[in-house]
């Protein structure tokens, strides 16, 4: 083989779309789902990886309101106990 079939070469040899990256990201059960999920929906490893990262961005998002509601009532709670216009 020549030309354009050496420089894919290293390519041929990738078996998913997480074997790049690092030991706790590619061999983890996060990892392991989403294999086992590709093979057995079908559905390319990347989609499936694809759709892994858009749930768990809306879920760091919604837990990061979640927790920004709960420090500005320990703040608000704080801050009234603080003043004294209630006790505990």
């Amino acid at each position: 083989m020549s030309g354009i079939w050496n420089a894919l070469r290293p390519l041929h040899g990738a078996s998913s779309a997480l074997g790049a990256g690092p030991h706790w990201l590619t061999h983890g059960p996060i990892a392991d789902a989403t294999k086992y999920l590709a093979a057995h929906t079908g559905l390319p490893l990347t989609v499936v990886a694809g759709a892994v990262i858009v749930v768990s961005l809306r879920l760091v998002r919604r837990a990061f309101a979640v927790f920004f509601e709960i420090g500005l009532a320990v703040a608000a709670l704080a801050t009234a106990t603080r003043f004294g216009w209630i006790t505990w």
